[in-house]
Parts: C-alpha cells; sequence; structure tokens
C-alpha cells in the first residue's frame, strides 16, 4: 500500500515502530516524539507556551535492494512552524571548532537524519598532539596520512545523511516526500554523499578509557563524504537506525544547501527503531548509558510532552578532570 499523502488515523494511531520485508526490501513506519534521542549537546527544543500535547511526527521509510531505492515519507503534526533559537555561550552553547554550528538560529526549518551508530567499519583513526594531547581531527581530515608529530586513536563514528530543509505549513503541519540510492546512501538530491560523527575527547587529557562517560566528551563532524563512499542501506539498519528531525537554519545558502558543520545541535522530533518497541512518547534514550552498557537505557523527559513541556540540554560532557595533572 503506497503511503498516504495527508495526517492519517494510522498517524495518529501508531505508537511504536512497525518493521516489515528484509534487508533488501521492506517498510518501517514509526512514530517520531519529543526528545527521543540526540547527540551530546543537543539543545531539544520546546515551545515557549510550554504546550507539546499535539507535537508529534511519523517516518515511513521504503526500500527496495533490485529497485536501488530508499523513500522517505516524513509528516509532523502541531510543530512549530518556524522556532527561533537563542542559545547561551556557556550555559546551552559552546563553541566547538569541529561542529562549528551557528548559536542563534533565527530563520529555520527542519531537517530528518538517518544515523546509523554501529554500520560497517564502525571506528575511524583520529590523530592528537603528542604534545598537548588535544584534538587535530581525523583520517578524514588528513588523507594524506596522520600529520606530524601526532598520536593515531581509533574511535568510533556514526554515520549520517538527512533530506533537504523542510518548512511546515502556518499549522505546524508538513508532509514531505524524498528517495536516496540504497547500494550507497547520500543526502537529498545525491550531490552530496554523507558525514561522519564521533562523540569524543578533544582533550586526551581529560579523557577516561575505561569509561569514557566519566570524561570529556564533543562532538566531531567530518568534511561532506563523497556520494559513492557511503555504506548501504542495509548497512545502515543492521547499524541500529535512528531517525532525528533536527531544527536548521534556512538563512545562508550553502553549496548543494549542506552546511559544512552538518546540523545545528538544536533538535525536535526523533526516535530511536533499532531499540526493541521504539522510545515511547515521553521518553529519551539514553545516550550516555548506551555508550556505558548499563541499564536503564530509556528515561521519562523532564517535563514530559503535554502541558508544561520544557526545553532541556542533552547530556553534556563539555569537560572532564585532568587526568595528566592528576598523574605526571
Amino acid at each position: 500500500m503506497p503511503p498516504k499523502l495527508f495526517w492519517s488515523v494510522f498517524d495518529d494511531a501508531v505508537l511504536a515502530p512497525v518493521w516489515l520485508g528484509d534487508d533488501d526490501r521492506g517498510t518501517l513506519y514509526t512514530p517520531l516524539w519529543r526528545g527521543c534521542n540526540g547527540a551530546i549537546e543537543d539543545l531539544v527544543y520546546a515551545p515557549p507556551d510550554g504546550d507539546c500535547r499535539k507535537i508529534k511526527g511519523t517516518a515511513r521509510v521504503d526500500w527496495d535492494k533490485a529497485a536501488n531505492t530508499v523513500h522517505f515519507t516524513i509528516k509532523f503534526r502541531g510543530v512549530p512552524p518556524s522556532p527561533t533559537i537563542h542559545r547561551t555561550e556557556g550555559v546551552d552553547f559552546w563553541y566547538n571548532p569541529f561542529h562549528t554550528r551557528p548559536k542563534d538560529l533565527l530563520s529555520t526549518g527542519y531537517r530528518i537524519w538517518s544515523i546509523s551508530p554501529t554500520e560497517a567499519a564502525p571506528n575511524a583513526t583520529f590523530y592528537y598532539d603528542a604534545s598537548t594531547f588535544l584534538l587535530l581531527g581525523s583520517q578524514y581530515d588528513f588523507p594524506q596520512g596522520p600529520p606530524p608529530d601526532s598520536i593515531a586513536v581509533p574511535l568510533r563514528v556514526y554515520t549520517l545523511a538527512s533530506s533537504d530543509l523542510m518548512f511546515p505549513d502556518a499549522q505546524g503541519n508538513l508532509v514531505y516526500q524524498y528517495a536516496i540510492p540504497y547500494d550507497h546512501i547520500t543526502q537529498e538530491g545525491g550531490a552530496t554523499g554523507h558525514i561522519k560523527v564521533g562523540i569524543l575527547p578533544h582533550d586526551l587529557c581529560q579523557s577516561n578509557p575505561s569509561d569514557p562517560t566519566a570524561g570529556q566528551l564533543r562532538i566531531y563532524i567530518s568534511p561532506w563524504q563523497p556520494p559513492s563512499a557511503g555504506p548501504s542501506w542495509a548497512e545502515m539498519l543492521r547499524g541500529g537506525l535512528q531517525l532525528d528531525a533536527t531544527i536548521e537554519d534556512a538563512t545562508v545558502p550553502y553549496p548543494n544547501n549542506d552546511p559544512p558543520y552538518g546540523w545545528s545541535g538544536v533538535t525536535l522530533l526523533s526516535n530511536t527503531p533499532a531499540v526493541q518497541g521504539g522510545v515511547p512518547n515521553g521518553q529519551t534514550f539514553q545516550l550516555v548509558a548506551s555508550i556505558r552498557n548499563v541499564a536503564p537505557a530509556i528515561l521519562p523527559i523532564d517535563g514530559g510532552n503535554g502541558l508544561g513541556c520544557k526545553p532541556f540540554l542533552y547530556q553534556p560532557r563539555v569537560t572532564g578532570p585532568n587526568y595528566c595533572a592528576a598523574n605526571p
């Protein structure tokens, strides 16, 4: 059955991911709730009136290996049409040379991101200065080989690719469709590939190898990769698929409409359909718990998703103890 191009009773009713088919041909139909998952330091938006009762999204993804297509149907209901974001340095925003997103967003749209935490080849090589122990970049920044006087450290990376900007109507409703290749995922349109994202220390002196969450964890984003370099959709599925609708700057024209910093660090609707049963409304997936492999993996959102909802910051780890100083 083809997707319905309007908000339907099924979109109202769906409460957990529905999977059909297999890796070669199948369908995922999932709800998107406010704050289900995010990246370290992401701001989860809430409307100024504190009323999240009508905010919901759904995503239907249909894939066909033989036809080499992955087709997305994204629907929003009751979302803020063009929210304005003001963040405060040191409170809910910290400068990051490896994630140079703007602090404030004055004119905005939305993007939906497909995220795979552990698809094939989940590690990349990162380079740190051998004297200062500060991050210099990764293999994606230094394709000709390591920079001089550097330490090479293999660290986990995520794969991300998104739609183009999407704009709800004045009532906050949206229906948006796009397609990407099955054999190598790309951004919508295919002119740009994907990004690799690390959640890692920028300063090895603030890292804790035995428990990364007890040290500094910050975002690293690679340059955009060539369209042909992306993993297949089957690899994305096997890697633990997540979907995340972010609020994005719509004022600056970027090449192929893909900003070099990837995403804004502001999220609204999301889910982790790879988790059995997905993440329920009013709950959030604990990335830190996932990294540590401890329970509980899902916890209630402070303030919930009804009347009285409020913005919150997703598990920042901007600094950590200076282990170099403690152990000279």
